[in-house]
């Protein structure tokens, strides 16, 4: 098994990314313009496996210097795009099923910040995060392909 994942959760206008550890532990994650997918994975290119050639927003953490994580991609909208980026650069990836990633992406959301205030009262289904899930959909692509739904 690797010790390393990256989910994406790509869509029509933009694409949902997040770095785990083996157990699924959240190290990274971000969103960038659907455009810019194939900026994402060329950073993804390792020299030797040591560090990427070109890294995104800064460092990357420690444990990416080892090599290249296992690619976990849905197979929801926007995914023959990323698929396609990923097969032009010989990069291995797994597609799993993508349904309700957004839900789950929005309980991992709360479950990371816990509501506040008023909103604490209000059930799970009816809390909206106050920011794009996408980042935490893929993290739950990668969850969900570690059997920790």
């Amino acid at each position: 098994m690797p010790d390393r994942f990256l989910g994406i959760d790509p869509g029509r206008s933009k694409t949902g990314w997040a770095l785990t550890d083996e157990a699924g532990a959240l190290l990274a994650s971000g969103i960038v313009a659907a455009v810019d997918v194939a900026l994402l994975l060329d950073a993804l290119v390792f020299a030797e496996g040591r560090v990427p050639v070109v890294p995104l927003e800064g460092r990357w953490p420690p444990s990416l210097e080892d090599g290249p994580p296992e690619i976990v991609v849905g197979s929801g909208t926007g995914s023959a795009a990323v698929v396609r980026c990923l097969e032009a650069r010989s990069m291995p990836f797994v597609v799993v099923d993508e349904a309700f990633s957004t839900l789950r992406g929005r309980e991992l959301y709360w479950r990371l910040h816990r509501p506040r205030g008023w909103r604490r009262w209000l059930p799970g289904g009816l809390r909206l995060p106050p920011r794009d899930v996408d980042d935490l959909a893929a993290w739950a692509l990668v969850l969900s392909r570690l059997g920790r739904d």
